[in-house]
């Protein structure tokens, strides 16, 4: 079993590369008929990342990114053998190990497609500067977007870290969906919702509360600086990013807790 799941894997994360390519690609495409410059390439960086693009792409981002690491465990959870495992380890070192699956593959294999465009952009376009430049405050999309090498590599450190926060956060919340094929499905169905519904609320209530709303917006975790409300201006909004991992984390923290009480007084 566990052979047929790395070879699923490997195809899986193969696939999603694949597409990554593909979408990354089109966008140089564009890219070329606009500049050829460090702003360029960092423009479009930041086109191709969660929400900013496709939005298939997103969602198959936030499918696969979370459930990677942490698919093993959902599976044997929802397994009959699961009881059997949890006598030989215990639930406290199954959570751990899903724990530490989950984050590391999330900001893993976050960090490789990060690489992967940088690297692409670079070929196609041109590279990062490696100096401070002159600031482009007409063509900036977001906060560290000045096409500067050293901006992005802040980004994508950040981004990695939410990413691994997340799938930890989709991992605490599939302990408690009992269908294996909903579970995969969790990651995007949840990121849709907290994508969307954040943002909706702070319209619809007309900036009342915007700053909570922004804090558990999926974006400010997930891609800080890219994503921003009417009444919290650019250069405020990775100041939001330390609250949105200390909520997410806490959240599943708490729900991983939760769920280890109610499996230990139903036996």
């Amino acid at each position: 079993m566990t052979k047929k799941l790395s070879i699923v894997t490997f195809m899986i994360i193969n696939g999603l590369l694949a597409f990554m390519m593909i979408v990354t690609l089109m966008e140089c495409q564009d890219a070329n008929l606009t500049g050829n410059n460090p702003i360029t390439t960092s423009n479009t960086f930041y086109l191709l990342q969660l929400g900013q693009t496709s939005p298939v792409y997103s969602i198959v981002m936030l499918c696969v990114l979370t459930i990677c690491g942490s698919f093993l465990s959902v599976y044997m959870k929802n397994n009959a053998m699961f009881y059997s495992l949890i006598a030989r380890i215990g639930y406290r070192r199954f959570l751990k190990k899903g724990l530490i699956a989950s984050f590391c593959t999330g900001a893993g294999l976050s960090l490789g497609m990060f690489l992967y465009q940088l690297i692409t952009l670079t070929l196609f376009i041109r590279p990062l500067s490696v100096t401070p430049i002159q600031s482009h405050i007409a063509d900036t999309i977001a906060f560290f977007d000045d096409g500067n090498l050293w901006s992005t590599v802040q980004f994508c450190t950040l981004s990695a870290l939410g990413w691994g926060i997340y799938a930890i956060f989709v991992f605490s919340i599939n302990l408690w969906i009992k269908k294996t094929p909903l579970a995969i499905g969790a990651g995007s169905l949840v990121g849709v919702v907290l994508f969307m519904v954040p943002a909706l609320m702070a319209q619809v209530l007309n900036g009342f509360l915007a700053g909570l709303f922004y804090t558990f917006q999926l974006s400010t975790l997930l891609v800080p600086g890219t994503v921003t409300y009417r009444v919290i201006p650019l250069d405020h909004t990775v100041s939001y990013f330390p609250y949105s991992v200390a909520i997410y984390l806490g959240l599943a923290m708490l729900s991983m807790y939760l769920w280890k009480k109610q499996k230990e007084q139903s036996v």
